[in-house]
Formats: structure tokens, C-alpha cells, sequence
């Protein structure tokens, strides 16, 4: 259950980051990418900070927070490939019961989804609404995990 609520947490957050990026480079220069459920469910997970409150918090304090987690999401990427680390110790504690939840949350969320469009019973709405703990758990989960990594890699090459 570690392990696949880990990746489920990297498999929401990194996509959402890397999309959110290269959206942001194409609106730069001036290519408008057209609006979907899916890329606006998968951008849910690319912040610390739900959209519903991103009007309390100032721009660039999201836009710093944003920098700092894509900084973690390319370490991890790194991490992974190169070295071929796997799930990181720091995921214990706190971060991993927030992956548990997120990725609980998730799944039934999915299921719920895809039962409601099976069966036709509606339009996938409150389905949907199932996931909102896993779009506050996941990106905190990672974010959690990543920098308590990042603090036990400082503190072994300090020694």
C-alpha cells in the first residue's frame, strides 16, 4: 500500500506540473491551448494551494511555491531515472498518511466517475467531488516527502 500510494501521488503530481509548465510556455508565446475536464482535473494537483483559495494567498507567493515544488518534482524525476531510487524513506509519518488519503480519495473518485458515466447516472459532478481530499492530500503528500528528502540529504553530506 506504500509503494502504490506513493506513485499514485507522483503519478498525479509530476504530469501536472509538467503540463502546467509547457501550457505556460505556450501561452508565452502566444498558442492558446483549448480547455478540458481532464487537463483541469490533472491541474488540480500541480499546486499547495487549492483553487478555491488561491484568492486569499498572493500571486507570488503561489508562483514561488509552484517554482519550489516543480524544483522537487525535477529532483525526483531525476532520482528516479538516474539513480534509480524508488519510494523515498522520508515518505513516513505525516506524508504518508496524507498519500493514503489522497490516493483513497482518488480511486474512489475515479470508480464513482466512471460507474456514474457507465450507468449513466449523471453528469460525473458529484463523482467528481470525491476527489477534492485527494487534490489537498497529494500535492502536500509529495511536497512533505520531497522536502524532508531533501533535508536528510543536506544533513548527510554536512557530516
Amino acid at each position: 500500500m506504500r509503494n502504490f500510494s506513493y506513485w499514485t501521488c507522483f503519478a498525479l503530481v509530476v504530469p501536472s506540473h509538467v503540463l502546467g509548465l509547457l501550457i505556460s510556455v505556450l501561452y508565452w508565446v502566444g498558442i492558446r491551448v483549448p480547455y478540458s475536464e481532464l487537463l483541469g482535473l490533472l491541474s488540480s494537483f500541480s499546486s499547495l494551494i487549492p483553487e478555491m483559495f488561491m484568492f486569499i494567498i498572493p500571486g507570488l507567493v503561489v508562483w514561488l511555491l509552484y517554482l519550489a515544488m516543480l524544483g522537487m518534482v525535477v529532483r525526483r524525476i531525476w532520482l528516479s531515472v538516474a539513480r534509480g531510487k524508488r519510494v523515498p524513506a522520508s515518505y513516513a509519518g505525516l506524508p504518508q498518511v496524507l498519500g493514503y488519503i489522497g490516493a483513497a480519495s482518488f480511486m474512489i473518485g475515479v470508480i464513482a466517475m466512471i460507474l456514474s458515466f457507465v450507468l449513466r447516472l449523471g453528469s460525473g459532478v458529484p463523482a467528481a467531488m470525491l476527489m477534492i481530499p485527494a487534490m489537498f492530500c497529494i500535492p502536500w503528500a509529495f511536497f512533505l516527502t520531497e522536502a524532508q528528502d531533501l533535508l536528510w540529504q543536506y544533513r548527510l553530506r554536512k557530516r
